[in-house]
């Protein structure tokens, strides 16, 4: 975690990490909650180190540490987390807790039982079970030591000796010319030679060039040369396949996006929880507002008496979901054809006369119902974001 990057306590705090470093928002120093922010949820607490070397961070990220020489050197770094690797105790409840010995209890399982696990044994198999206890710390702590696929080596063809497969038995490439064709183009040619002038013999021998019978290919053997090439061509494209997928689909850089879309989505969900205690929180400030807008929805535009507004007029409000005086505002009204200003404004003095009976119950700003709506709400919000990290 970034020592700037928190969770901001007002409304002034938070959005670009450059302006948190500017102001000094150390998330982890003892000050935090003064400059208004705290740590993320699920990270490290500052306490698994010694109070020498919270100091040092508190030193070096905050004004101090602007000033030349204000922050620990390389070695002095070295030296104090040496000390700190020598003052480490493990845990009596797990083999893969370690913490210092100035604490009273591990951190990491205070950490185990809120679902964020920076320590898995990854020699058993772990499988994603929808509708199971979905936790979502248990899978990022498995997907993080992942270790990241070398490329695939690409195949060398010029090695392989291609032998072809004999020719079915019986099948020739082709069928030699009739014995007699020859034999007439010979007898023909030696006569005309005789008894022609030696000008003549140039026509002659393209004579013998164009009547002599050529051997003929077989349908079988085309057959067959046409089937060899289509298996050469087919292998052929499906090599080029293999080989665009090892150089594009199977990289280090295609496996390091998709975990940092994991680690996106995950982030998200991790934060749901905070944002649904902010929102029932939140209740208690949209109370009124709330009971104000279920107090005007028991007014129906239909039972009422509004100078101008007959039931035709009524029709037309309803057709454009217009039918309590929780639902009537100015600009809506007037989008509706036939209905101007003048028209508006009474149907809005009707609503403030239905508003001057509003009485605020404390008594009543969240109640139970109100709770589990949001609860609800989350718990669908929760749902998707689990199917999209399985899928």
């Amino acid at each position: 975690r970034h020592p700037f990057a928190g969770r901001p306590l007002r409304p002034d705090v938070g959005g670009e990490l450059g302006s948190a470093i500017r102001a000094h928002r150390y998330a982890y120093g003892r000050d935090a909650s003064a400059r208004g922010i705290a740590p993320p949820p699920g990270t490290v607490p500052i306490c698994v180190v010694p109070l020498t070397v919270q100091e040092a961070f508190e030193r070096a990220f905050t004004e101090p540490g602007v000033r030349p020489n204000a922050r620990l050197s390389a070695a002095a770094w070295v030296a104090a987390l040496d000390a700190t690797i020598k003052r480490l105790k493990p845990c009596s409840a797990s083999k893969l807790h370690f913490y210092p010995n100035h604490i009273h209890k591990c951190p990491w399982c205070d950490l185990d039982r809120e679902s964020v696990h920076y320590f898995v044994i990854t020699s058993s198999p772990f499988i994603v079970v929808p509708g199971k206890e979905f936790n979502i710390g248990l899978i990022r702590a498995r997907m993080d030591v992942i270790p990241m696929p070398q490329p695939i080596p690409i195949p060398s063809i010029s090695h392989i000796n291609v032998v072809a497969t004999p020719l079915p038995t019986g099948l020739v490439s082709s069928i030699p010319a009739p014995i007699g064709q020859m034999a007439l183009v010979v007898a023909i040619a030696s006569i005309s030679a005789v008894v022609t002038p030696p000008w003549v013999w140039v026509f002659l021998v393209l004579f013998v060039m164009i009547c002599w019978p050529k051997p003929t290919v077989p349908a079988a053997y085309v057959a067959e040369r046409s089937r060899r090439r289509t298996i050469q061509k087919d292998a052929q494209t499906r090599f080029t396949l293999v080989m665009t997928r090892s150089s594009t689909a199977y990289t280090p850089n295609l496996f390091l996006e998709r975990k940092q879309q994991l680690i996106v989505l995950m982030d998200a969900y991790t934060w749901l929880k905070q944002e649904e205690d902010a929102a029932v929180a939140n209740l208690t400030h949209t109370a009124r507002a709330r009971q104000r807008h279920a107090h005007l929805n028991r007014f129906f535009i239909d039972r009422a008496t509004i100078k101008g507004i007959g039931q035709a007029r009524k029709a037309s409000l309803r057709s454009f979901a217009i039918e309590t005086a929780a639902d009537a505002s100015f600009a809506a009204i007037v989008k509706v054809p036939g209905f101007g200003p003048a028209i508006a404004k009474d149907i809005m003095a009707w609503v403030r006369q239905c508003e001057a009976k509003f009485v605020f119950d404390a008594s009543r700003a969240v109640t139970a119902v109100d709770v589990q709506g949001v609860r609800a709400t989350f718990a669908a919000k929760r749902s998707a974001q689990q199917d999209i990290i399985i899928r």
